[in-house]
């Protein structure tokens, strides 16, 4: 890459970063979304840096503000554990998912020795009512509460990130163990983003409702 080329995507850079920075107040800026990208096309080697350059104008930019995009929700993942808005460890939640959480729902019905049990919504508490969850060594945390995070993570993850969703349901409902490497790979990262998306839940229900009650209504089904 020359400098002129380097002048001319530098121009595209700045302005993808702009455009995604406004997303992100407070989390990151343009700058450093923009020093984030240039660090990722260092990385790259020669040829693909030359690819990148020559793809159309449109191209070009849809994949710079994918970058920025994915740099801006890193920096929101490191400000979320600098700020101590971490409620759910990885290894918590990966122990509810293996004590069968998901596959108990809070709209089902399921059967517990013999008998049909149903969780639901109580207007009075301000809670979901679940009886029957397994319960598992979560310290302090309270089951219910940890039950409503863990139903609005996999929502979110539905909606944002299906492959994750897929890849969890797999393993914690159908019961199948990744069958390769990279399969594995995946469903560690889908543990971690079903970890964030839980502490998402939970700060959502504390900043609204703190001192009034730790269940968001803005969740309710």
């Amino acid at each position: 890459m020359n400098s002129s080329e380097a002048e001319h995507l530098n121009k595209d850079i700045v302005k993808a970063a702009a455009s995604i920075a406004q997303d992100w107040p407070g989390v990151t800026t343009a700058e450093d979304l923009g020093q984030e990208v240039w660090l990722r096309i260092s990385r790259l080697t020669t040829a693909r840096q030359q690819s990148l350059i020559n793809l159309p104008s449109g191209a070009r930019m849809s994949q710079l503000r994918k970058w920025c995009r994915q740099a801006a929700s890193e920096e929101r993942d490191k400000y979320e554990i600098l700020t101590g808005n971490y409620h759910y460890s990885v290894s918590e939640v990966r122990e509810m998912l293996e004590s069968g959480w998901l596959l108990h729902r809070p709209d089902n019905n399921y059967a517990e020795d013999g008998r049909t049990s149903e969780s639901y919504y109580d207007e009075e508490t301000d809670s979901y009512v679940v009886t029957n969850i397994p319960s598992i060594n979560l310290g302090s945390l309270n089951l219910t509460d940890a039950h409503t995070d863990l139903m609005n993570g996999i929502m979110r993850l539905k909606i944002n990130s299906s492959g994750y969703h897929e890849a969890l349901g797999v393993r914690y409902v159908s019961g199948l163990t990744p069958s390769n490497g990279a399969a594995e790979r995946k469903l560690q990262r889908a543990v971690d983003a079903l970890t964030r998306e839980m502490n998402r839940s939970w700060n959502v229900r504390v900043d609204d409702f703190q001192g009034v009650s730790t269940n968001n209504k803005r969740w309710r089904r």
